[in-house]
């Protein structure tokens, strides 16, 4: 086989281009596509809109038609699920090759539930113009989304396939050190939010928690706070929470991390922190925290709640109810020293290695070319318990 990556010239020159295919750009040949609509600096493409999903659509069928594929992959396929099944020549192309094509969507209004006749009717008719699509699969990184699907009928329900969010392997590193390389203080229990420091992952009501329960709470138990901070996050620790910072309570480390680094900075705390607002998505940061055997303080809704509660990964809490989050973080942090994996979460950190994500994404594939399923697919009913974990994906 040999890939053939097709993207933009804006991505091809761009520093996560470098960073992410570096070490193996001599494993494919770079298809370079020109003619997308620019942002105003010229340097990211446009996707919304008609005009800019009509030059992504041609993108691809040029893609196809340049490199007569017999296999075509769309990972981030959000722009093109709703167009595909347009009749612009995208599956003449498709048969011309005699290539079949598989997608995954990311969130999505259908994760939500409709309110009202008229988005239930809209959520209708996007999933059947998905289900029109030239795809094979229609994968999703959430279980309720296939649920939806699986609800929707037709060839919509038989399209649609849950993938797993991937987690990378990291070295391991005890507490102490991974404290130690990011200049953290090594005594005392901590939570932390790891990654992008930004209000949307409820870092106010967080902070509001430190204050809230001080009285019960040890006076060495602080809250970390590692990754790039968003401006908006720079100026509520400046002023509103800056008594926290100055006690020592809020210990910041203000820089990107690498992938490597998350994986530290996890292990530097006793429980991480997810009480994302308005977040109905997956959490990679949950999955990372999982598989380093850290439990987790999570928002009470959407799949970060609902994965908690099904493999025993920690706390929930409302973000939005002073009281409750408080109490969840005095709770959190007091059965932390007495946590341990459950079954079924050690099955839900199979479920999500970056080799099933791998195991999935191939599985059609090695069945048109007579290979038998790959041994570290793992299937979402495996995880949930169930038999299977050689099946196809589904």
């Amino acid at each position: 086989c040999e890939p053939v990556l097709a993207t933009s010239v804006q991505a091809s020159e761009s520093q996560e281009f470098a960073m992410h295919f570096g070490d193996v750009r001599d494993r494919f040949r770079l298809l370079v596509l020109d003619g997308f609509r620019s942002d105003l600096d010229g340097r990211r493409i446009r996707t919304n809109g008609i005009k800019s999903s009509a030059h992504v659509y041609r993108a691809l069928k040029s893609a196809i038609e340049q490199s007569q594929p017999g296999h075509v992959y769309v990972p981030y396929g959000n722009f093109l699920a709703r167009t595909a099944a347009l009749p612009f020549g995208l599956t003449r192309a498709l048969r011309k090759a005699d290539a079949e094509a598989e997608t995954l969507l990311i969130s999505g209004r259908y994760l939500q539930p409709p309110r009202g006749i008229a988005q239930s009717l809209r959520q209708r008719f996007l999933l059947e113009l998905i289900s029109r699509g030239p795809w094979e699969n229609v994968f999703h990184l959430d279980d309720v989304a296939i649920e939806q699907f699986t609800n929707h009928g037709g060839r919509m329900a038989q399209l649609g396939k849950l993938m797993p969010d991937p987690h990378s392997e990291t070295p391991t590193m005890d507490r102490i050190a991974a404290r130690e390389q990011f200049g953290l203080p090594v005594d005392g229990r901590a939570i932390a939010v790891v990654g992008l420091i930004e209000k949307r992952k409820g870092l106010a009501a967080l902070m509001q928690a430190m204050r809230d329960a001080s009285t019960r709470l040890r006076p060495t138990d602080r809250l970390f706070l590692i990754g790039p901070q968003h401006p908006e996050a720079q100026a509520m620790l400046a002023g509103e929470f800056a008594d926290l910072v100055a006690a020592g309570r809020v210990v910041m480390h203000d820089r990107r991390l690498s992938t490597d680094e998350i994986g530290h900075a996890i292990r530097a705390a006793d429980v991480l922190a997810t009480c994302y607002l308005h977040h109905p998505y997956t959490s990679s940061i949950l999955i990372a925290a999982a598989a380093a055997e850290r439990p987790v303080l999570g928002a009470d809704t959407g799949w970060i709640g609902r994965t908690i509660d099904q493999f025993g990964l920690g706390h929930t809490c409302d973000p939005f109810v002073r009281e409750s989050i408080a109490d969840s973080l005095v709770a959190s942090l007091d059965a932390s020293q007495h946590y341990q994996p459950t079954e079924a979460g050690r099955r839900f950190v199979e479920f999500s290695t970056d080799r099933n994500y791998v195991a999935h994404w191939t599985a059609r594939l090695r069945e048109r070319i007579g290979l038998g399923p790959s041994p570290d697919l793992r299937t979402w009913q495996w995880a949930l318990g169930g038999e299977g974990c050689l099946a196809r994906a589904a």
